[in-house]
Protein backbone atom coordinates (compact mmCIF):
# COMPACT_ATOMS: atom_id res chain seq x y z
CA UNK A 1 0.00 0.00 0.00
CA UNK A 2 3.01 2.22 0.34
CA UNK A 3 3.22 5.41 -2.60
CA UNK A 4 6.80 4.53 -3.32
CA UNK A 5 8.94 3.36 -6.19
CA UNK A 6 12.51 1.94 -6.66
CA UNK A 7 14.62 1.45 -9.71
CA UNK A 8 17.77 -1.02 -9.62
CA UNK A 9 21.16 -1.13 -11.94
CA UNK A 10 20.59 -1.82 -14.90
CA UNK A 11 16.78 0.22 -15.20
CA UNK A 12 14.78 -2.18 -13.90
CA UNK A 13 12.08 -0.49 -12.14
CA UNK A 14 9.58 -1.41 -9.06
CA UNK A 15 6.66 -0.04 -8.54
CA UNK A 16 4.15 -0.41 -5.25
CA UNK A 17 0.56 -1.00 -6.00
CA UNK A 18 -0.14 1.56 -3.91
CA UNK A 19 1.63 4.32 -5.79
CA UNK A 20 -0.49 3.45 -8.69
CA UNK A 21 -3.41 3.78 -6.50
CA UNK A 22 -2.10 7.08 -5.40
CA UNK A 23 -1.55 8.56 -8.90
CA UNK A 24 -4.25 10.10 -10.92
CA UNK A 25 -3.43 10.17 -14.52
CA UNK A 26 -1.20 8.54 -16.50
CA UNK A 27 1.25 11.72 -16.86
CA UNK A 28 1.46 11.41 -12.77
CA UNK A 29 2.61 7.58 -13.17
CA UNK A 30 4.67 8.35 -16.48
CA UNK A 31 6.47 11.01 -14.16
CA UNK A 32 7.31 8.47 -11.53
CA UNK A 33 8.41 6.38 -13.87
CA UNK A 34 10.86 9.22 -15.55
CA UNK A 35 12.12 10.52 -12.11
CA UNK A 36 12.91 6.15 -11.78
CA UNK A 37 14.65 5.99 -15.48
CA UNK A 38 16.69 8.99 -14.29
CA UNK A 39 17.95 7.65 -11.28
CA UNK A 40 19.24 4.43 -13.38
CA UNK A 41 20.63 6.70 -16.37
CA UNK A 42 22.53 8.60 -13.60
CA UNK A 43 23.93 5.40 -12.29
CA UNK A 44 22.93 6.53 -8.68
CA UNK A 45 23.00 3.39 -7.17
CA UNK A 46 25.97 2.67 -8.44
CA UNK A 47 27.93 5.53 -7.04
CA UNK A 48 25.94 5.16 -3.71
CA UNK A 49 27.43 1.82 -3.34
CA UNK A 50 31.04 3.09 -4.60
CA UNK A 51 31.09 5.89 -2.01
CA UNK A 52 30.12 4.03 0.56
CA UNK A 53 32.50 1.55 -0.04
CA UNK A 54 35.59 4.46 -0.22
CA UNK A 55 33.84 5.30 3.35
CA UNK A 56 34.32 1.57 4.61
CA UNK A 57 37.88 1.14 3.63
CA UNK A 58 38.58 4.59 5.68
CA UNK A 59 37.05 3.25 8.62
CA UNK A 60 38.80 0.31 8.86
CA UNK A 61 42.24 1.33 10.96
CA UNK A 62 39.34 2.45 13.14
CA UNK A 63 37.62 -0.61 13.44
CA UNK A 64 41.09 -2.20 13.98
CA UNK A 65 41.98 -0.17 16.56
CA UNK A 66 38.67 -0.56 18.68
CA UNK A 67 39.18 -4.67 18.26
CA UNK A 68 43.10 -4.36 19.55
CA UNK A 69 42.85 -1.83 21.94
CA UNK A 70 39.66 -2.71 23.36
CA UNK A 71 39.80 1.30 23.97
CA UNK A 72 36.88 2.95 25.26
CA UNK A 73 37.70 6.39 22.73
CA UNK A 74 38.98 4.28 20.17
CA UNK A 75 35.10 2.20 20.12
CA UNK A 76 33.45 5.89 20.35
CA UNK A 77 35.97 6.89 17.20
CA UNK A 78 34.25 4.14 15.69
CA UNK A 79 30.83 5.18 16.25
CA UNK A 80 31.69 8.38 15.10
CA UNK A 81 33.02 7.32 11.60
CA UNK A 82 30.01 5.13 11.55
CA UNK A 83 27.79 8.20 11.52
CA UNK A 84 29.95 10.69 9.61
CA UNK A 85 29.42 8.07 7.17
CA UNK A 86 25.76 8.20 7.38
CA UNK A 87 25.31 11.56 7.05
CA UNK A 88 27.46 12.01 3.92
CA UNK A 89 25.95 8.83 2.14
CA UNK A 90 22.16 10.58 3.26
CA UNK A 91 23.39 13.72 1.78
CA UNK A 92 24.77 12.10 -1.58
CA UNK A 93 21.45 10.70 -1.72
CA UNK A 94 19.23 14.07 -1.16
CA UNK A 95 21.73 14.92 -3.87
CA UNK A 96 20.58 12.68 -5.76
CA UNK A 97 16.44 12.72 -5.39
CA UNK A 98 16.78 16.16 -7.04
CA UNK A 99 18.87 15.53 -9.39
CA UNK A 100 16.31 12.51 -10.75
CA UNK A 101 13.34 15.43 -10.30
CA UNK A 102 15.45 16.91 -13.21
CA UNK A 103 15.98 14.10 -15.24
CA UNK A 104 11.97 13.77 -14.91
CA UNK A 105 10.82 17.03 -16.08
CA UNK A 106 13.47 16.46 -18.76
CA UNK A 107 12.24 13.28 -20.06
CA UNK A 108 8.85 14.28 -19.40
CA UNK A 109 9.36 17.47 -21.49
CA UNK A 110 10.45 15.14 -24.67
CA UNK A 111 7.97 12.84 -24.44
CA UNK A 112 3.83 12.80 -25.05
CA UNK A 113 3.70 12.95 -21.53
CA UNK A 114 2.73 16.76 -19.44
CA UNK A 115 5.41 17.74 -17.07
CA UNK A 116 3.19 19.02 -14.80
CA UNK A 117 1.63 15.59 -13.67
CA UNK A 118 5.46 15.59 -11.78
CA UNK A 119 4.05 18.75 -9.80
CA UNK A 120 0.82 17.35 -8.81
CA UNK A 121 1.70 14.59 -8.13
CA UNK A 122 4.94 15.94 -5.85
CA UNK A 123 2.33 18.82 -4.71
CA UNK A 124 -0.46 15.86 -3.33
CA UNK A 125 2.05 13.72 -1.52
CA UNK A 126 3.45 16.79 0.61
CA UNK A 127 -0.24 17.74 1.37
CA UNK A 128 -0.60 13.98 2.13
CA UNK A 129 2.65 14.00 4.39
CA UNK A 130 1.83 17.45 6.18
CA UNK A 131 -1.17 15.80 8.14
CA UNK A 132 0.91 13.05 9.38
CA UNK A 133 3.23 13.45 12.23
CA UNK A 134 6.50 15.76 11.58
CA UNK A 135 9.44 13.04 12.21
CA UNK A 136 13.21 14.95 11.93
CA UNK A 137 15.19 12.34 10.31
CA UNK A 138 18.43 14.20 10.99
CA UNK A 139 21.34 12.42 9.35
CA UNK A 140 19.07 9.40 8.18
CA UNK A 141 17.55 11.65 5.82
CA UNK A 142 17.72 10.06 2.33
CA UNK A 143 15.07 12.35 0.22
CA UNK A 144 14.08 16.16 0.64
CA UNK A 145 11.06 17.09 1.96
CA UNK A 146 8.02 16.74 -0.59
CA UNK A 147 7.85 20.32 -0.28
CA UNK A 148 11.30 21.40 -1.46
CA UNK A 149 11.20 19.17 -3.98
CA UNK A 150 7.84 20.72 -5.13
CA UNK A 151 8.94 24.26 -4.88
CA UNK A 152 12.41 22.78 -7.36
CA UNK A 153 9.91 21.68 -9.95
CA UNK A 154 7.56 24.61 -9.90
CA UNK A 155 10.21 27.16 -10.20
CA UNK A 156 11.54 24.90 -13.00
CA UNK A 157 8.14 24.97 -14.97
CA UNK A 158 8.07 29.02 -14.36
CA UNK A 159 11.16 29.31 -16.13
CA UNK A 160 10.54 27.07 -19.06
CA UNK A 161 7.15 28.83 -19.18
CA UNK A 162 5.06 25.74 -18.86
CA UNK A 163 1.61 26.74 -18.20
CA UNK A 164 0.71 24.98 -14.70
CA UNK A 165 -2.76 23.69 -15.27
CA UNK A 166 -3.28 21.17 -12.95
CA UNK A 167 -6.98 20.34 -14.17
CA UNK A 168 -5.10 18.80 -17.23
CA UNK A 169 -3.41 15.73 -14.89
CA UNK A 170 -5.80 15.13 -11.87
CA UNK A 171 -8.53 14.58 -11.08
CA UNK A 172 -9.39 15.47 -7.52
CA UNK A 173 -7.97 18.94 -8.95
CA UNK A 174 -10.25 19.55 -11.73
CA UNK A 175 -13.75 19.82 -12.73
CA UNK A 176 -15.98 17.10 -14.49
CA UNK A 177 -19.38 17.00 -16.03
CA UNK A 178 -21.69 13.80 -15.02
CA UNK A 179 -24.24 12.75 -17.27
CA UNK A 180 -27.20 11.50 -15.14
CA UNK A 181 -30.25 10.83 -16.70
CA UNK A 182 -31.37 14.09 -18.57
CA UNK A 183 -28.80 16.34 -16.99
CA UNK A 184 -25.34 17.34 -16.33
CA UNK A 185 -24.07 17.70 -13.26
CA UNK A 186 -21.18 19.87 -13.14
CA UNK A 187 -18.46 18.73 -10.29
CA UNK A 188 -14.95 19.90 -8.83
CA UNK A 189 -12.62 16.74 -7.48
CA UNK A 190 -15.68 16.02 -5.04
CA UNK A 191 -18.13 18.58 -4.43
CA UNK A 192 -20.86 19.12 -6.78
CA UNK A 193 -21.21 23.00 -7.97
CA UNK A 194 -24.40 22.79 -10.57
CA UNK A 195 -26.58 20.48 -12.00
CA UNK A 196 -28.01 21.83 -15.72
CA UNK A 197 -31.14 20.38 -16.85
CA UNK A 198 -33.81 21.15 -19.80
CA UNK A 199 -32.81 22.36 -23.39
CA UNK A 200 -29.15 22.92 -23.91
CA UNK A 201 -28.00 21.66 -21.06
CA UNK A 202 -24.81 19.75 -22.29
CA UNK A 203 -23.46 22.44 -24.18
CA UNK A 204 -23.97 25.07 -20.94
CA UNK A 205 -22.05 22.37 -19.15
CA UNK A 206 -19.72 21.83 -21.35
CA UNK A 207 -18.88 25.63 -21.71
CA UNK A 208 -18.93 25.80 -17.58
CA UNK A 209 -16.78 22.86 -17.55
CA UNK A 210 -13.81 24.63 -19.44
CA UNK A 211 -14.33 28.19 -17.82
CA UNK A 212 -14.52 26.38 -14.50
CA UNK A 213 -10.96 24.98 -14.81
CA UNK A 214 -9.25 27.41 -16.05
CA UNK A 215 -10.31 29.85 -13.62
CA UNK A 216 -9.31 26.96 -10.72
CA UNK A 217 -5.87 26.46 -12.78
CA UNK A 218 -4.65 29.85 -11.85
CA UNK A 219 -5.39 29.29 -7.84
CA UNK A 220 -7.91 32.13 -7.09
CA UNK A 221 -8.29 33.70 -3.55
CA UNK A 222 -12.05 33.93 -2.79
CA UNK A 223 -12.40 37.31 -3.29
CA UNK A 224 -11.55 36.77 -7.07
CA UNK A 225 -14.67 35.12 -7.35
CA UNK A 226 -18.01 36.70 -7.22
CA UNK A 227 -22.05 35.60 -7.95
CA UNK A 228 -23.87 38.22 -9.36
CA UNK A 229 -27.18 37.06 -9.19
CA UNK A 230 -28.09 33.71 -11.37
CA UNK A 231 -24.24 34.21 -12.77
CA UNK A 232 -20.89 33.27 -11.32
CA UNK A 233 -18.22 35.37 -12.06
CA UNK A 234 -14.34 34.58 -11.90
CA UNK A 235 -12.00 37.04 -12.01
CA UNK A 236 -15.02 38.97 -13.58
CA UNK A 237 -15.57 36.85 -16.28
CA UNK A 238 -18.67 34.37 -16.22
CA UNK A 239 -17.92 30.32 -15.67
CA UNK A 240 -21.86 29.96 -15.90
CA UNK A 241 -25.54 31.07 -15.53
CA UNK A 242 -28.27 29.65 -13.80
CA UNK A 243 -31.37 29.23 -15.58
CA UNK A 244 -34.75 28.81 -13.62
CA UNK A 245 -34.89 25.14 -16.16
CA UNK A 246 -31.88 23.76 -13.77
CA UNK A 247 -34.68 23.40 -10.98
CA UNK A 248 -34.64 19.96 -9.72
CA UNK A 249 -37.99 20.25 -8.15
CA UNK A 250 -40.67 22.93 -7.74
CA UNK A 251 -39.08 24.52 -4.51
CA UNK A 252 -36.12 25.25 -5.90
CA UNK A 253 -35.61 28.66 -7.12
CA UNK A 254 -32.21 30.57 -9.28
CA UNK A 255 -31.93 32.19 -5.83
CA UNK A 256 -31.41 29.01 -3.73
CA UNK A 257 -30.11 27.62 -6.95
CA UNK A 258 -27.03 30.21 -6.86
CA UNK A 259 -26.68 30.32 -3.37
CA UNK A 260 -26.26 26.51 -3.36
CA UNK A 261 -23.40 27.05 -5.98
CA UNK A 262 -21.48 30.21 -4.56
CA UNK A 263 -21.22 27.92 -1.65
CA UNK A 264 -20.10 25.04 -3.01
CA UNK A 265 -17.61 27.05 -5.23
CA UNK A 266 -16.52 28.72 -2.15
CA UNK A 267 -15.47 25.91 -0.76
CA UNK A 268 -13.56 24.28 -3.51
CA UNK A 269 -11.45 27.59 -3.65
CA UNK A 270 -10.71 27.48 0.29
CA UNK A 271 -9.60 23.83 -0.39
CA UNK A 272 -7.41 24.42 -3.53
CA UNK A 273 -5.74 26.62 -1.60
CA UNK A 274 -5.26 24.57 1.38
CA UNK A 275 -4.16 21.84 -0.37
CA UNK A 276 -1.34 23.03 -2.11
CA UNK A 277 1.99 24.34 0.44
CA UNK A 278 2.66 27.39 -2.67
CA UNK A 279 0.31 29.43 -5.02
CA UNK A 280 1.59 29.93 -8.51
CA UNK A 281 1.62 33.12 -10.28
CA UNK A 282 -1.92 34.24 -11.91
CA UNK A 283 -1.89 33.74 -16.02
CA UNK A 284 -1.51 37.52 -16.85
CA UNK A 285 -3.59 38.41 -18.27
CA UNK A 286 -6.14 35.63 -17.52
CA UNK A 287 -5.93 32.93 -20.63
CA UNK A 288 -9.10 32.32 -22.55
CA UNK A 289 -8.33 28.39 -23.66
CA UNK A 290 -12.14 27.90 -24.03
CA UNK A 291 -12.01 30.19 -27.13
CA UNK A 292 -15.83 31.12 -26.01
CA UNK A 293 -16.89 34.74 -24.79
Amino acid sequence: DDVNAFSLPGGIIYVYEGLVKFAESRDELAGVLAHEISHAAFRHVATLERERSRLDILNIPLIIAAVLSRDPNAARAMAGANLATQGLMSGWSVQAETAADFGALQYMRQSQFNPVAVLTFMERLAFREQLKPQVQWGIYQTHPPSVQRAAFILRWLNEQGIPVRRSEVTTSLSAKNLPVENHFELWFGNVRIHTFRGEGARDRGARALLRLNEFMDSVPQTFQFRPSGPEMLGNGRTLFVIEPQDAGDPEQTVATMSAASSGALRRVIYDLRFRLWAVPPTLSPVEDRSGLR
